[in-house]
């Protein structure tokens, strides 16, 4: 499936990332910025073709580097979404029915919104 660029706030900051491993009740978020398993997160996940999902979740687990710092591609956030949009349950169909077709397929996948962007820093204005 698809990496997509994310924006995910908590206490009234809001952080970026890339979000994948998408199913209809969670998402996987690899960011430098981690919160403890139960707290609440409002996503906007930057979708293919310009669409933006709104999403709700609570973080169910927490994956460090081996130096149990996070890292921008090791570390992150599995999150069980608790409120999702129309746009999202489309996101889900199309790729599931996608990956019917594309079973054999070997060349990586593309990360989708975050071109030109290093890492994953906190913003401080609004999403």
């Amino acid at each position: 499936m698809k990496r997509c660029a994310i924006e995910f706030t908590v206490g009234g900051k809001t952080y970026v990332g890339i979000s994948a491993n998408f199913s209809l009740s969670g998402l996987f978020i690899r960011s430098r910025v981690q919160f403890s398993p139960g707290t609440v997160i409002e996503m906007s996940v930057h979708l293919p073709h310009g669409a933006i999902s709104k999403l709700t979740g609570r973080v169910a687990r927490v994956l460090t580097t081996s130096t149990g710092k996070a890292s921008c591609l090791e570390g992150g956030m599995g999150v069980m979404i608790m409120a999702k949009d129309h746009s999202y349950h489309r996101f889900i169909s199309l790729q599931m029915s996608s990956q019917q077709f594309d079973s054999g397929r070997t060349e990586p996948e593309v990360s989708v919104g975050m071109q030109g962007r290093e890492g994953v820093e906190e913003r401080n204005g609004q999403a």
